[in-house]
């Protein structure tokens, strides 16, 4: 049978609440003699306290969820990792889930993060589909979005400027002499494969190069779109002399296809 809080506030001489205080890192102060006396209780009778118990009287797991879209993704795992650096600081668990650019899996983590009780979400969502985000909103549910943002609903977020990345890229091409420079693009449901797309057009009519010129191409942020994107353009012909991809992982995907044609990378 495993312990109780009881059982180590007995074995260590003090009250329930003291022993809470202890293991919920309290505020309250509690003597340094008297804590280190708790904490022995603790290890000795392998303590845990209920966490869902805890939840259900404070309302609040010291939890919070992190969706993100593809863990595969080199992107996503630093963002993972900032986050759970920050989190345990505080005395947070992350519970990470990945949803495979799947919006339907999206909405089902988020029913199931519900009943759970995290303490917020953060997430990248897969599209603007913006339904889901306004429920949340309306339980008044703490909700970060990262990397990714969606029109139409005020929710925090965490950007990075996808519209001046693009361009900046986009002109360091230019700049060493290319003029057909084909940009695979993210999927057309995220606002940022939108910001991006926009930094290449206008990177292009910033250095005037014509219209005409610019060529563009369908992708999905993943390594498979952009080899496909480069077979596709191969396939029809279509003369360019660099690529501008909207995420590294459709580079990648874009390198290999150009290689496997014999074209020099």
């Amino acid at each position: 049978m495993s312990a109780t809080i009881r059982d180590v506030a007995a074995r260590a001489g003090v009250s329930v609440a003291t022993v809470s205080r202890v293991v919920n890192r309290s505020p309250h102060r509690v003597r340094p003699a008297t804590q280190r006396r708790v904490l022995a209780a603790v290890r000795a009778m392998g303590y845990h306290a209920n966490i869902i118990a805890q939840g259900l009287k404070k309302r609040s797991t010291r939890s919070v969820a992190l969706i993100v879209p593809d863990i595969s993704n080199p992107f996503f795992p630093a963002i993972a990792r900032g986050i759970e650096d920050v989190a345990r600081s505080r005395g947070y668990a992350v519970l990470l889930c990945n949803t495979y650019e799947d919006l339907d899996r999206e909405r089902a983590y988020l029913a199931l993060l519900a009943k759970r009780m995290v303490d917020g979400v953060i997430f990248a969502t897969v599209g603007s589909n913006t339904a889901h985000l306004r429920a949340l909103r309306r339980e008044h549910r703490p909700v970060v979005l990262v990397a990714r943002d969606v029109e139409g609903v005020r929710i925090d977020t965490v950007l990075v400027d996808n519209f001046r990345g693009e361009f900046e890229a986009t002109t360091h091409l230019i700049n060493l002499g290319h003029r057909r420079i084909a940009h695979i693009t993210g999927p057309h449901s995220l606002h940022v494969a939108a910001e991006r797309r926009r930094g290449y057009l206008q990177a292009l009519a910033a250095a005037r190069v014509p219209k005409a010129d610019a060529v563009i191409v369908g992708g999905d942020f993943a390594a498979d779109g952009g080899r496909r994107a480069v077979q596709r353009l191969l396939e029809r012909g279509v003369r360019f002399t660099a690529v501008a991809a909207a995420n590294d992982l459709m580079a990648i995907g874009a390198m290999e296809a150009l290689r496997t044609a014999g074209r020099r990378v």
